[in-house]
């Protein structure tokens, strides 16, 4: 910070401090967030340690990127106005490959235009780019150009690009989910920093079991989750419930909130019943209570970004929420058909198609 007013000549400026999440806390060599902390501090006037000379900062705008922001001291975050931006849609993400990063790289690797079609850029963002940015896209079609490139002198009379080419370059297709529907499976929506992601929830009897068993870092609200929808399914099929196991995919992360409660009561109320619910295809997010109503989250447009580019064609949401969706008018932003559900009833009738009784 000392350099960049030093190299601009003046105080008045605007500073980026990109990336802060990942600024070293470790106190072995100084803790930089306490340094930030005196320099965001409401003190019109800084005194640098190392300079031991004041330094005006009222004229300076700082702006703090990060992309996980729960990972900055909240004592940093109370001194920001924090301003959260969603990441690019599948279809923003395709229209910026074909339309700038495919033709710069085409130049760059002096490719004609008729190798690379745009079903393929489709192919490339749809199954093996799911961050919300392009620099995997850009990744990607080094990969897959270079490719093109050597393969070319190799074998110029016979080489076929096309998705299975795309698919050897750049691997499997991504993604944490099974491909085949069975009883107890659900797909949860969730944020993790400033990115939407996927997971499933999975649960099975656990006839031996002297107790449920919770595996996948679950934490206290999500732990009150599976609690609510014990009891909610107790009284829909009007008996004592056997013991289970519950597992929360992604099992690196922890899963806090509340907002999987939809998503744990349908894969309970699945692998209680035997029936199957269409994971693969369909998406949900939202807090129950133990009345069995259906209570808004946050983090949604995000949770519906990622659930279209896991292939998701269905996402369920709260009432709440998509009122607001319809409100301002983001729902035509995305492709997949939006559903809302006011309680567990509304659920089981969307995952189910048939009636089952909620006392």
């Amino acid at each position: 910070i000392m350099e960049a007013i030093s190299q601009a000549g003046t105080d008045e400026l605007v500073i980026l401090l990109d990336e802060i999440d990942k600024m070293s806390n470790d106190n072995i060599n100084g803790n930089p967030y306490d340094a930030l902390h005196d320099v965001l501090d409401d003190s019109a006037i800084f005194t640098d340690t190392y300079t031991r000379c004041p330094v005006p900062l009222k004229n300076i705008l700082f702006i703090a990127t990060s992309n996980y922001p729960d990972k900055v001291p909240v004592t940093i975050q109370d001194r920001m106005e924090k301003i959260s931006l969603t990441g690019y849609t599948e279809n923003q993400k395709k229209d910026i490959a074909k339309s700038y990063v495919l033709p710069k790289k085409l130049k760059n690797y002096k490719i004609g235009d008729e190798i690379v079609s745009f079903e393929l850029i489709e192919t490339i963002v749809t199954e093996h780019c799911k961050s919300y940015g392009v620099r995997d896209v850009d990744r990607a079609l080094d990969k897959v150009l270079s490719k093109i490139v050597l393969e070319s002198q190799l074998n110029k009379d016979n080489l076929k690009i096309d998705e299975d080419f795309v698919h050897k370059v750049l691997g499997a297709k991504r993604g944490n989910v099974a491909e085949n529907n069975m009883p107890g499976i659900a797909r949860a929506l969730a944020v993790s920093g400033n990115m939407g992601t996927t997971f499933a929830v999975q649960v099975t009897e656990n006839p031996y079991g002297e107790q449920d068993e919770i595996t996948g870092l679950p934490k206290q609200s999500t732990l009150d989750s599976i609690k609510i929808s014990k009891l909610l399914i107790s009284k829909m099929l009007e008996r004592q419930l056997p013991k289970l196991h519950i597992h929360f995919g992604e099992g690196g992360i922890e899963k806090d909130g509340p907002s999987a409660g939809i998503t744990i009561f349908s894969a309970m109320y699945s692998a209680l019943t035997s029936k199957e619910i269409d994971f693969k295809n369909i998406g949900m997010t939202g807090e129950i209570d133990i009345m069995g109503d259906v209570w808004p989250i946050g983090g949604l447009e995000l949770k519906i970004i990622a659930a279209e580019n896991e292939g998701c064609h269905t996402v369920i949401i709260p009432a709440a929420n998509y009122k607001q969706l319809v409100d301002s008018g983001k729902i035509e932003e995305f492709n997949c058909k939006i559903l809302p559900v006011r309680n567990v009833q509304d659920v089981c009738d969307i995952l189910f198609e048939q009636e089952t009784k909620h006392k």
